[in-house]
């Protein structure tokens, strides 16, 4: 396929990488996996003037056609294309995904067009076709340099100037889908004549003057600042707030919150903050357990998980949760080793989870009521208690109403899905976890509200409910006749006539 008028070939993409002696072009392509792989490099130049592989140069040429192929946007020492192996800054970019927000490259090209009338944007150097997406280029030269074309060296300070710029064109750009994360200086672009597989469509790039190439615009990085109305900063990036807030220049980048216990806060302070914040649901279900005497069956296993998981949202350790577990008795006993297993298992989740239980989901569990929570005087669980009851009783009237139908009882999925539908979801307007609803099929299934589920595991467990279900009927043994006031040994000895 040869490319159309005006577009640029692999060789002849020298206004980007064929202006420094002492850097090349990265090249990468994908495997099998998706994941990028090195390609090796490649030094491009106006002239007939060889790369510095040859046969390398001959075997991309023909695998063009047969799978991505990417180069790096910026010079580099070698074949490593990332931040720090960037030795040349050639050029200013911005990458335009319209294909998000339903735009064709044509309708890009004549938005961009109206942003270089209203002098938002300076004349680009080089335009990109990557197969769904437009990448806009200004290539930038050194006025320091003594070639005039040379381009920037990259120092910590120029990448950061350039970073920035980047940064500072995706956020004026978002309009027309600019992607924020192409902006580091090690960024992969897609290879001139190469075909993007996504969309089996060849990448082209454009020249955008007509004419020779050598008329193509170069700036400085405080030429390209100015031309766009942009800041020259070597601040790292941070986000700008609203535009109120940034002409009030009162905005701040908020602290992350403690949401989570497993993470490290930034003090003592903080630490204990969240502590007092997890403490509350951790104090009623011990005062819960105090009044009852301990976890009776039905509760035993649950509870201890719940205790440990609350205890790790409270910041306690594992050894205070261990030792409450074991002052917490259960009815009937159970086994010191498996009371140990389910806190560890609950202080473990809860170390990586964002904050305590829900209350529906503790209330739930612990099969708690109306009265106990009236007599402890429990706050946060008596919240959940009446959407509680109401989900119950859509939740039984559910369960009943799949089991006429289908004969079979239905998942929790299906549950779960019925109930978000029906408006009962949490505070946040989340769906009721399944845990939560698992807790309340079995208080259903312990008042009799709804038959215990029957789980057939196997091909025996279903003959065995076929021959309870329907025993056979054979007729008495005439022959045995046994005394109802006889023994068990007498029942025994008898033998048939």
């Amino acid at each position: 396929m040869a490319p159309p008028p005006g577009a640029l070939t692999l060789r002849q993409a020298w206004p980007l990488h064929g202006r420094a002696d002492d850097a090349v072009a990265a090249l990468a392509s994908r495997g099998e996996d998706g994941r990028f792989v090195r390609a090796g490099c490649l030094t491009i130049r106006n002239d007939d003037q060889l790369p510095l592989f040859p046969k390398a140069l001959a075997a991309l040429q023909a695998r063009l056609c047969e799978r991505d192929l990417f180069l790096t946007v910026n010079g580099t020492a070698g074949r490593n294309w990332t931040d720090a192996g960037v030795r040349r800054l050639n050029a200013v970019w911005v990458d335009l995904d319209g294909h998000r927000l339903g735009l064709t490259p044509g309708q890009i090209l004549d938005a961009m067009h109206d942003e270089l009338r209203n002098n938002r944007v300076p004349p680009w150097s080089l335009m990109a076709l990557s197969g769904r997406g437009v990448w806009f280029l200004w290539c930038l030269r050194d006025p320091a340099a003594g070639i005039a074309h040379t381009p920037p060296s990259a120092t910590p300070e120029n990448v950061a100037i350039v970073q920035n710029l980047n940064n500072q064109l995706a956020r004026r750009l978002a309009h027309l889908g600019a992607d924020s994360k192409a902006t580091n200086a090690g960024r992969l672009m897609r290879a001139p004549g190469s075909v993007n597989t996504k969309t089996d469509v060849r990448v082209f790039w454009y020249y955008a003057a007509a004419g020779d190439l050598d008329a193509i615009p170069l700036y400085t990085l405080e030429g390209f600042a100015c031309g766009a109305g942009l800041e020259i900063s070597t601040a790292p990036h941070q986000h700008p707030g609203t535009a109120q807030q940034r002409a009030a220049q009162t905005w701040k980048k908020p602290k992350p919150k403690p949401r989570g216990t497993g993470r490290r806060f930034d003090s003592q302070r903080a630490k204990a903050a969240a502590a007092r914040r997890f403490r509350g649901p951790l104090d009623e279900v011990l005062a819960l357990i105090q009044h009852r005497g301990g976890l009776h069956e039905g509760t035993r296993e649950v509870g201890l998980w719940t205790l440990g998981h609350l205890a790790a949202t409270a910041q306690w350790t594992l050894d205070q949760a261990l030792v409450q577990a074991r002052a917490t008795r259960t009815f009937p006993s159970l086994c010191p080793r498996r009371a140990e297993y389910q806190t560890t298992r609950g202080w473990e989740m809860g170390r990586e989870a964002t904050g305590p239980l829900g209350f529906e989901t503790v209330a739930a569990k612990l099969e708690l009521t109306r009265q106990e929570a009236d007599a402890l005087g429990l706050d946060l669980l008596t919240r959940a208690l009446p959407k509680l009851d109401a989900c119950l009783d859509a939740f039984v009237a559910f369960y009943k109403a799949q089991l006429a139908t289908n004969k079979r009882p239905p998942t929790l999925r299906t549950v779960c899905d019925h109930l978000a539908h029906a408006g009962y979801t949490t505070k946040r307007g989340r769906p009721l976890s399944l845990d939560t609803l698992a807790a309340l099929r079995a208080r259903a299934v312990r008042a009799g509200r709804i038959p215990r589920e029957v789980r057939l595991r196997s091909v025996k467990d279903r003959q065995l409910r076929l021959v309870v279900e329907n025993p056979p009927t054979q007729p008495p043994n005439p022959s045995v006749c046994v005394d109802p006031g006889a023994s068990d040994e007498a029942v025994f000895s008898q033998k048939p006539a």
